[in-house]
């Protein structure tokens, strides 16, 4: 997952706007052989919140009629995960009380408004094919304040002052043992894959296996299969920003606990550093949002699997 993706809502919603095409409104079938409709179930429980089949079944019906089958289900996967993502936004944005700006909200529909023109659907209908609510709308104002105001000038000076090693050339070169696991996964399977990789850490610590060993026989990247988890040298900006924070923070020689990334959930060992003399270059400070930025989503999806348990299909 992308960490600015939480904070930009029309360019998802043009991104979904542009799976989709306008369709004449169906006429009407004669009551006597009207479907009946389908069951509603419960997908999923975030917190208290239970999201049902039809949220996600509603954007799937602007879908065209050509759409591939075979990508019916990916779909269906994405609209649900982004459902269970934004509840998890709305419970992050409530434990934290972001306040709400009225005058950015209205901005934000007026720029509904006008994608829903020029697609020639009526705004209702847009918000259903994108999978929108005006809770939603709503939270999005307030999270991008609030990451307006985390990712500041005087906040992003102070990043790049604090972290000079970031942006001077400086490499390390790492190994990792990874645990697939989504951040809308099951609380579940969250904390499975959490323990998992706290005994395999335990037990590299105490000898009982090697790293090497341990990445060949857990990792799911593939330097785990190839190289025991070794992915060579690197500066800071080729890994997403809490993998290579994680990393140029550690010792040669150390091994870190667990972290998560949009990945899943990681742990690193670190081989060799480099020393950069370098200076910081004209992408540093985007750079540094990107970083801020995920440090902001680490702390709601972390938040979330502390106190906002996530059940998909009946399983926590």
């Amino acid at each position: 997952m992308n960490a600015k993706s939480l904070f930009i809502v029309v360019a998802c919603i043009v991104a979904i706007c542009g799976q989709v095409q306008a369709a004449d409104t169906p006429t009407a079938a004669p009551a006597t052989v009207k479907p009946a409709p389908a069951p509603t179930t419960v997908l999923a429980t975030v917190g208290n919140v239970k999201i049902t089949s039809d949220r996600v079944e509603a954007p799937l019906k602007s879908l065209p009629a050509d759409f591939p089958p075979e990508r019916i289900t990916m779909v269906r996967e994405k609209i649900l995960g982004d459902l269970i993502t934004a509840e998890l936004v709305h419970n992050f944005l409530e434990t934290r009380k972001v306040p709400f700006d009225q005058k950015a909200y209205d901005e934000l529909k007026d720029k509904l408004k006008k994608l829903a023109t020029e697609k020639g659907v009526p705004m209702d209908q847009l918000m259903v094919m994108a999978g929108l609510t005006e809770q939603r709308l709503r939270d999005q104002v307030r999270l991008k304040s609030m990451a307006d105001t985390e990712t500041a000038k005087d906040k992003v000076d102070a990043f790049l002052k604090a972290n000079p090693t970031y942006f001077n050339g400086t490499k390390v070169t790492a190994s990792h043992i990874l645990l697939k696991c989504s951040p809308t996964a099951s609380t579940k399977d969250q904390k499975a894959a959490v323990a998992k990789l706290d005994k395999i850490a335990a037990d590299i610590k105490v000898g009982t296996v090697t790293f090497e060993k341990a990445a060949a026989k857990h990792s799911a990247c593939p330097s785990g299969k190839d190289k025991g988890g070794d992915l060579g040298e690197f500066e800071f900006g080729a890994m997403v920003p809490p993998f290579a924070m994680k990393a140029f923070a550690m010792k040669v020689g150390d091994t870190s606990g667990v972290i998560r990334t949009q990945y899943g959930f990681h742990v690193i060992r670190v081989t060799k550093r480099t020393d950069g003399t370098g200076k910081p270059g004209p992408e540093s400070a985007k750079t540094a949002k990107n970083c801020m930025f995920s440090l902001l989503q680490s702390e709601m999806f972390d938040q979330a699997l502390a106190t906002c348990p996530i059940v998909i299909n009946g399983t926590k």
